[in-house]
């Protein structure tokens, strides 16, 4: 199995590109995978209010303006950076609401084997919505891109193992996902939780091994450092191109609240984090 129908959502206000599509496109590539690009165009919508102004309401039409021009011109270059690259693509554009958005982005990662999403610098800006419904409501894997890092063939990952049943869902979606995959890091942070009971990861080993994959482990201590900080250290040190945990979450109200390890390494992975839930 491979990566063979990629889909890439982005959202750029100046019309370039972003680092989701330049991985997307990098894997694509890779893997001989079709790509679908789509550029976001977050509208606003005017107040329903009868004693809305005039003014108010051409403000909001001349920023939705600047934002659907933004996003044509970052899916012509989507198009024309694929085509120079071999890949085949097509390209579209999305209008809507930040709500609507991030609905539509859940349902149609579902028709694609990765999402790959721009990382989010804050739960508070739109990229952390459209990263968490594909997460959460697409039942599909998501990677999260880094601004320094572009993997293009994946051969070494590293895992962060805590025996959960989401994390064996991540290895098996990155090894689905990444057919080139010869060596693995099984990255296990003691002090950060009680895992006296977990799979151990020398089982993973060894499960990695029966399937011609070279696997260690490696144990770090959290120590005074938090366990998202250790994990990304510990995965760059080992020299991974991705960077792969289950995406761990709660439901409240019907939403989803992120852990606290999934969300920091979301937005300061240095390298591409695939996740699963």
């Amino acid at each position: 199995m491979s990566c063979r129908d990629l889909f890439c959502v982005f959202e750029s206000l100046d019309g370039s590109l972003t680092p989701a599509f330049a991985q997307a496109l990098a894997i694509a590539r890779a893997q001989k995978a079709y790509l679908t690009s789509v550029a976001i165009a977050r509208t606003v919508s005017p107040p329903g209010s009868a004693f809305s102004s005039g003014v108010v309401a051409g403000a909001l039409g001349s920023a939705n303006e600047r934002v659907r021009h933004a996003a044509a011109e970052a899916a012509r270059a989507a198009d024309d950076a694929a085509r120079l690259a071999g890949v085949n693509h097509a390209t579209d554009v999305h209008e809507g609401t930040m709500a609507q958005s991030s609905l539509w982005i859940a349902r149609r990662a579902r028709a694609a084997d990765l999402t790959v999403v721009d990382r989010p610098s804050s739960m508070l800006e739109a990229r952390q919505a459209f990263f968490e419904d594909a997460l959460f409501a697409s039942g599909r894997p998501v990677l999260v891109a880094s601004p320094g890092h572009v993997s293009e063939r994946v051969g070494r990952i590293a895992l962060a193992w805590d025996g959960s049943q989401v994390a064996a869902r991540a290895l098996g979606d990155a090894l689905a996902t990444f057919p080139d995959v010869r060596h693995a890091d099984i990255i296990v942070v003691s002090g950060e939780k009680d895992l006296s009971h977990a799979v151990p990861g020398v089982e993973i080993a060894r499960h990695l091994a029966r399937r011609d994959i070279a696997a260690n482990v490696i144990d770090v201590a959290a120590a005074s450092r938090n366990a998202a900080r250790t994990l990304d250290d510990a995965a760059r040190a080992a020299g991974a191109d991705v960077l792969v945990m289950g995406g761990f979450g709660h439901s409240r109200l019907r939403e989803f609240v992120l852990g606290g390890v999934t969300r920091e390494l979301t937005q300061t992975a240095g390298l591409p984090l695939l996740l699963s839930h």
